[in-house]
């Protein structure tokens, strides 16, 4: 098992990772900060961290300037299903991982 990479420490660039607009556009991740700050949530349906903190993230919408990004390791129907459950619509833009 490979080691992971440390935590990205806040205010420090986003890495350049590919991911996709769930319809399958695909997206550079650093291009989301070029419009402010971002909260970046990376989920997993069946983890049970996500199961926990999911429902709390559109809490965070109401902060001034700060964009809600949720990039999601499962397939487009699952992820959406999930940001569903979590009551994300219009609060919390979903994005896919291509690279799993």
């Amino acid at each position: 098992m490979s080691a992971l990479p440390p935590p990205l420490e806040a205010g420090r660039p986003i890495p350049d990772v590919s991911v996709a607009e769930v319809s399958g556009a695909p997206l550079a991740l650093r291009s989301l900060a070029s419009q402010g700050p971002v909260l970046l949530f990376f989920h997993k349906a069946d983890c049970p961290a996500t199961a926990v903190a999911g429902p709390v993230l559109p809490r965070f919408a109401g902060l001034s300037g700060l964009g809600l990004v949720a990039v999601s390791q499962d397939g487009a129907e699952e992820a959406a299903a999930f940001a569903s459950a979590c009551g994300w619509a219009g609060a919390v833009r979903l994005l896919r991982d291509l690279e799993p």
